[in-house]
């Protein structure tokens, strides 16, 4: 790759991954990878950090001979420092289930870790440190735990959270009272943890290490936190003799992965292998409920809980308090929910086209217009507001890139612009309902904004266009010179100089300086027509027809092997895998093709309207590459200073563009795909697995092929978009799969566990009731060798018999425990957990007793063993796309373009003292007088709308002849030191230094279409009166202010400027607009501020001025403001 940008970061990284790895099948011995096929996982017990966190000592010996031997040795004591009591960013990649989703009691909570030595960070058990246990080699303690709980457990009593007696008065910062979160947690000062009342914790503090550091603090009744730390004996009573964390071996362990297919984790890593920690909790959800409960998950640290003295806790004590690093919620379903596998099913019938799901039989379809709209609607269209350029509002149809119909046969009518200047001559008038179609237009605008926001594409455009237009300029001057004698290039030079210096020799010899009348005619030298080498000029218009291309081809190139500084010859296109003659031109592909995968488009511009796209769907849609030919040419559209009819430099910048896409790639030896089809997904499986694997049947392409699968993404949180490089066919592709990642598939202590209640399961095998108060589960078939189904045909079918255990059960090894009794108050509670120590072996004597020697050999059991065991079975979701219903059928319907209407000729620029009106156009412009003292302004016509048809306003019943009525502005007056509350009029102060005076104007009523072309305001200057002399208005001193600037609406400029007679000051509101005219209804606000104003000061408080104000239309009226706006003067405090 000639970048350095990394590619795998790019929008195309399932593009460039492909060809990546045909480039290691094409290069023996250079794979990096695991060798994990896709769908494939390793699961590791364990895997330390290089030095976990703690103090640690380094020992150097060295032995020195010389003539005499000497041992040197030295030692020194460092501290390895690591997270302790918060999460750094990014750590987690995933927990299940997502926060606020719904799971079944069986559900065991997890956290993915980004980093697979995390859970591993921190020693977790020092008690296995020495001495170590037997199985230390092959199991490791995490220092995380998930653990979850239901709010009766974490809820405090109002009694200890009350500020005056509660158990947190001596913890400083919350003497007031402590508040628990959302997932009820405290979070405090680590050092303040010792101050609370009632309460033991494993948290231990360090001064120089923890300083002012704060965690979110969990309190845990101590009868249940001492269940959860207790080693249980093989009959599955607790041992009281002192707190165990060791179980806890068997709930972390480390997955590497194949990530071809998901979303975020190949598009996070460099290559098709992941590596991430998984920690699951081995506490189910309450198993007594009968209405959906909420569950709260904690990850929590362990470290420490060993070290707690005495043991068991006293029992004065009320809570032990731990340390959670991370925590959310979710809803616990009773049984007979729907489990994951249904939500698969039901996202498989929903698969149909990206279309509204209407009623076809609502009475609106059936009157005048109905079917036709109904037609639009089916195709993907959607109806939406659009205001005209003459500022009215009306109705139009839209729609984005991904449509439900096939291009109709043929080419493109002969009146679509391939190149358009504006975008307005990309509206279509859709004749059956009478409504324009804006859909090309607003994705041409759209790529216009999207260009003008990237400033590092908007440069190397210009680049790429000044390249273009020197190079074809000059290429032009020489054809043109060459075709007068005038111009030799420098090859044609060299190459006729020994013709030259042939004749010079011969000179002498010839009779031709010996004729008569020779000397005169030396002299005599022929009229040479001028030549006009302007780049407009007629003497290179007939050279500048292909010039361009020319250049563009050689911008897009490569450079020459003998002379970088020059194109290739012949010319080779840039594609991404060679060296790219123009960096500039690197930038500008790479933002193109960037867009055609539908990087940073607006997402509602990719789903015009949210029914197309209802909750648990898989919709299909087609890429309509006129939409995307449209965007592409408004954003190439930027950087014309050179043309106003056509853009050759953009027609070739396109042509080298289609190059690109049509000739083979130099080193992958396919032509580069797009999209050229696609699929949304949403359902809430995108929000439980967002690494969801995507796959393509019924066999994938081959690393020679091109790619299928071109994009993969997570647009929304439960929304997922796929894109694919061509439409589904017998010959290539017609079956789509969607599979749980093997990272985030989810975790179960048993098959069913059930409370109170017996329960009745429907299956395949039929109806079975399991009693109350029952665990069962079913042991998953393990192997110790890599592909278990090449020797055995039932590798999926679980051991045989299934194992069950009961609460009150004797005389087998339990594994798991429902209750507890507390055993200072004798009162049950809740402990829903598996019982590690007890399962682990039972599972492995079973592995050992019904396996296969040759296909199952291991003599301990590890946590990556247990992962296998308690993981959910994966489901698969298999969609044919072969059906006669997801056929695109092709979009018929009557459209005429827009074409401009007659262009109005310009009329003269006019010089102005009063309000501009509109005038009979003539045929040339006259010029104005720039010498003139007075204040100029051009009056200018407003420019005709470019649609031939239009389009008849909402806001209209009936079209009759006349105007609205008159909008409304009201005036408000106050200093920017105290702006008024409108619509209060405001108080300014008289005398003092001066001021800025802030004069607010807003529209309150009947805006209508009227053209508004100016607002005078004037204010007179002079001394306010004395008391005895009525009449006398003025208010301002005779020295000017110093300027004027708009605060908001920068549709107007305001100007000052002196009355003729010299007694007032004059302030004019004027548009920008080259129409002269700005309609009301953009003028709710015109705020603007007159700076430096000196107000003389008067006897009479307060002082009311009334100003002038006249408001001017381009309808040949003016009219008075309404009302009489009042400027109220006071004495300045």
């Amino acid at each position: 790759m000639s970048s350095s940008t990394n590619i795998f970061k790019s929008p195309r990284h399932l593009v460039f991954r492909h060809g990546q790895r045909l480039l290691r099948s094409l290069n023996e011995g250079d794979n990096a990878s695991t060798g994990l096929a896709p769908g494939e996982e390793l699961l590791h017990s364990f895997y330390l950090p290089g030095l976990q966190t703690g103090s640690h000592t380094i020992s150097v010996v060295q032995s020195i001979n010389a003539g005499e031997s000497k041992t040197l040795a030295s030692q020194q004591k460092f501290n390895v420092v690591g997270p302790r009591f918060a999460l750094p960013d990014n750590a987690i990649h995933s927990s299940y289930p997502p926060q606020g989703y719904q799971e079944m009691v069986e559900c065991l909570p997890h956290v993915i870790f980004n980093d697979a030595t995390f859970p591993w960070e921190r020693v977790g058990s020092y008690n296995a440190e020495n001495p170590h246990p037997p199985d230390y080699d092959r199991n490791r303690t995490p220092w995380l735990a998930v653990l979850s709980f239901t709010q009766d457990e974490l809820k405090l009593p109002p009694a200890a959270m009350d500020p005056n007696t509660g158990i947190f008065t001596k913890v400083k910062g919350l003497e007031k009272g402590a508040v628990q979160g959302p997932t009820f947690s405290i979070n405090m000062s680590v050092s303040q943890i010792s101050n609370i009342q009632q309460t033991v914790s494993p948290v231990t503090y360090d001064e120089t290490v923890d300083g002012a550091a704060t965690s979110d603090m969990l309190l845990l009744p101590r009868a249940l936190f001492t269940s959860l730390f207790s080693k249980y004996d093989p009959n599955g009573k607790p041992d009281a003799s002192a707190p165990y964390v060791y179980h806890h071996r068997y709930l972390a362990h480390k997955r590497d992965i194949n990530n071809q297919g998901m979303a975020l984790s190949a598009a996070a890593s460099e290559d098709d292998t992941g590596s991430f920690g998984v920690i699951f909790s081995h506490r189910s959800g309450p198993v007594d409920i009968t209405a959906p409960t909420p569950v709260y998950v904690h990850l929590i640290s362990i470290e420490g809980i060993e070290q707690m003295t005495p043991w068991p806790i006293a029992d004065g004590t009320a809570y032990v308090a731990v340390s959670s690093l991370y925590s959310w919620s979710y809803l616990c379903l009773p049984p007979d929910t729907p489990t994951i596998r249904d939500e698969f099913v039901g996202l498989g019938d929903s698969v149909s086209l990206l279309s509204p799901t209407m009623d076809t039989k609502n009475p609106l379809f059936a009157k005048p217009g109905g079917p036709e709209i109904l037609s639009r609607l089916q195709a993907g269209f959607t109806i939406s507001r659009y205001r005209l350029q003459t500022g009215e509002q009306t109705a139009c149809l839209i729609r984005g890139p991904f449509v439900p119909t096939q291009d109709p046969p043929g080419p493109p009518p002969s009146w679509w612009p391939s190149t358009s200047l504006t975008g307005t001559d990309l509206q279509i008038l859709d004749q059956g309902v009478g409504i324009m179609d804006i859909t090309y237009s607003a994705a041409w605008q759209l790529g216009r904004t999207m260009a003008i926001a990237d400033q590092a594409f908007v440069a190397a455009l210009g680049n790429v266009r000044k390249y273009i237009n020197d190079n074809s300029r000059a290429i032009a001057q020489a054809n043109a010179l060459k075709e007068t004698g005038m111009y030799k290039s420098r090859e044609e030079l060299l190459s006729s100089l020994p013709h030259t210096v042939e004749s010079l020799q011969g000179l002498h010899k010839k009779k031709n300086l010996t004729k008569p009348n020779s000397m005169l005619h030396r002299w005599f030298r022929p009229v040479v027509k001028p030549l006009d080498m302007s780049y407009h000029g007629d003497t290179l218009a007939p050279y500048l027809a292909e010039t361009p291309n020319q250049a563009a081809m050689d911008v897009s190139s490569t450079p020459d092997k003998n002379d970088p500084t020059k194109p290739s010859n012949p010319s080779v296109p840039y594609d991404e895998y060679n060296t790219p003659f123009s960096v500039d031109w690197v930038l500008v592909l790479r933002w193109v093709l960037d867009r055609l995968f539908f990087h940073s488009v607006p997402a509602h511009y990719l789903l015009t309207d949210a029914s197309h796209l209802p909750p648990e769907s898989l919709k299909f849609f087609r890429v309509d590459t006129k939409w995307t030919d449209a965007m592409i040419d408004g954003a190439l559209s930027l950087g014309n200073h050179f043309y106003q009819q056509s853009d050759p430099d953009r027609d070739a910048i396109k042509a080298a563009i289609e190059r690109y896409k049509t000739t083979p790639n130099s080193v992958l030896k396919y032509p580069p795909p797009l999209p050229k089809y696609g699929c949304f997904v949403r359902s809430a499986l995108i929000t439980k697995f967002p690494d969801i694997i995507v796959g393509i049947g019924p066999t994938a392409p081959a690393p020679t092929d091109a790619p299928i699968l071109l994009g993969h993404e997570i647009i929304d949180p439960g929304t997922m978009l796929c894109l694919f490089s061509s439409m589904p066919s017998k010959d290539t592709w017609n079956v789509l799969t969607f599979t749980q990642p093997p990272h985030q598939q989810t975790f179960i202590a048993a098959d069913h566990i059930t409370g109170p209640t017996a329960q009745t399961i429907k299956a395949e095998e039929g109806i079975t009731t399991i009693p109350a108060d029952t665990i069962v589960m079913e042991y998953r078939r393990a192997y110790t060798i890599p592909d278990p189904s090449k020797v055995d045909d039932h590798h999926t079918i679980p051991l045989t018999g299934t194992y069950s255990w009961t609460m009150d059960e004797t005389g087998a090894s339990p594994m798991y425990v429902w209750t507890q009794k507390d055993p200072k108050t004798g009162a049950p509670y809740d402990v829903r957990t598996l019982l590690m120590d007890n399962l682990a072996p039972n599972y492995l004597t079973q592995l050992q007793a019904q396996m296969d020697k040759a296909w199952f050999d291991d003599s301990t059991a590890t946590s990556a063993l247990m992962a296998w065991q308690q993981n959910d079975p994966s489901y698969s979701l298999t969609i044919n796309l072969s059906g006669s219903t997801m056929d695109f059928q092709p979009e018929i319907r009557s459209i005429l373009p827009t074409r401009p209407s007659e262009a109005r000729k310009p009329v003269p620029e006019k010089t102005c003292s009063t309000p501009p009106q509109f005038t009979t156009p003539v045929k040339h412009i006259k010029p104005v007088d720039r010498n003139s003292g007075e204040y100029s302004h051009p009056v200018l016509t407003v420019p005709p709308h470019r649609n031939a048809f239009r389009a008849i306003p909402l806001d209209r019943k009936e079209i009759g002849i006349g105007f609205p009525t008159k909008p409304v502005f009201q005036y408000t007056f106050s200093p920017t030191s105290s702006p008024a509350v409108f619509p209060s009029p405001g108080t300014i102060p008289m005398g003092g230094v001066a001021q800025d005076i802030l004069f607010t104007i807003r529209l309150t009523d009947h805006a209508g279409s009227w053209p508004l072309s100016q607002i005078w305001i004037s204010i007179p200057y002079g001394v306010p009166p004395t008391p005895g002399q009525p009449g006398q208005i003025y208010t301002l001193t005779n020295a000017p202010p110093t300027g004027a600037y708009m605060l908001s609406n920068l549709r107007f400029n305001p100007l000052i400027s002196r009355s003729d007679d010299t007694n007032s000051l004059v302030i004019r509101l004027l548009p920008r607009s080259t129409n002269g005219y700005v309609p009301a209804a953009a003028c709710n606000e015109l705020n603007f501020v007159l700076t430096g104003v000196q107000v003389n000061t008067s006897s009479i408080q307060p002082y009311y001025v009334a100003p002038v104000i006249t408001e001017y239309y381009t309808n040949q009226r003016n009219f008075p403001a309404t009302g009489t706006p009042i400027m109220q003067l006071v004495t300045a405090t």
